[in-house]
């Protein structure tokens, strides 16, 4: 399969595997999900979930069938059309932030800075054990402390939605990953490095920098403002959509 195409359907806004599927179906024409997964080697599942999000963006028709087929919509019109939505979502996004700049917050704004790793676990779980709707967080896909994780765990039988983004999953850090799932964590994985980053309730933000060679180096800055805690939340979806379910 081509990686040139894949790589431009992923900077249109698809993650890989909707990039790989529906250019699949262009080359091969109308497949099921068992053909779909024999040819790119993934569960049939997956095929499912990743086939519903391509007909939601407009780019993939599901027949009615028992086995369902999927086919690709002309890139003259799908593709052209999904761009479009794309645009308008960020130009939204840009007023919405463009109004968030020009009004002054209802609340002062709150920063502090935080050296160290432990300190940031730390902090992340205070912030954690206060959630009453929804935490949302991108990291490497490290071990993390036994408080932050029994937070976690807490928050999650409360019913607060915990979702994560990790930057990597491989043979490594495969058990950790299984781990956060067991305890209620939603996560998906998406290839990136050097950065943490939380987002608690839609009113508080955590950015964590790290050294890239050495990740017990760290600062964070925990900033208290529901305008950039939307921008963050805004902006982790954007990669959440992306993201690869794990």
């Amino acid at each position: 399969m081509n990686k040139q195409q894949i790589l431009q359907l992923v900077k249109l806004g698809l993650s890989e595997q909707e990039a790989q599927i529906y250019l699949l179906l262009l080359r091969e024409g109308p497949l099921t999900a068992k053909s779909i997964s024999s040819h790119l080697k993934i569960l049939p599942n997956a095929v499912y979930r990743t086939a519903r999000k391509l007909s939601e963006k407009g780019l993939v028709s599901i027949s009615n069938s028992s086995p369902k087929v999927f086919h690709a919509i002309s890139p003259s019109i799908s593709l052209l059309s999904f761009a479009k939505n794309q645009a308008l979502a960020i130009q939204r996004q840009a007023e919405q932030f463009i109004e968030y700049l020009h009004s002054p917050p209802k609340n002062p704004t709150q920063i502090r800075v935080i050296f160290g790793k432990e300190p940031t676990y730390l902090t992340t779980a205070r912030l954690v054990s206060k959630l009453k709707k929804e935490g949302l967080f991108i990291s490497i896909g490290e071990p993390i402390s036994q408080d932050l994780l029994l937070a976690i765990k807490k928050a999650t039988n409360r019913g607060v939605k915990i979702r994560l983004i990790v930057h990597k999953y491989d043979q490594t850090n495969k058990e950790i990953i299984e781990n956060f799932k067991k305890n209620g964590i939603e996560v998906r994985h998406y290839p990136d490095w050097g950065f943490h980053l939380g987002v608690f309730d839609g009113t508080a933000v955590l950015l964590v920098v790290n050294n890239p060679q050495q990740t017990n180096e760290r600062i964070g800055i925990l900033i208290k403002s529901q305008g950039l805690a939307k921008a963050m939340r805004d902006y982790f979806y954007s990669v959440w959509d992306k993201a690869t379910e794990v």
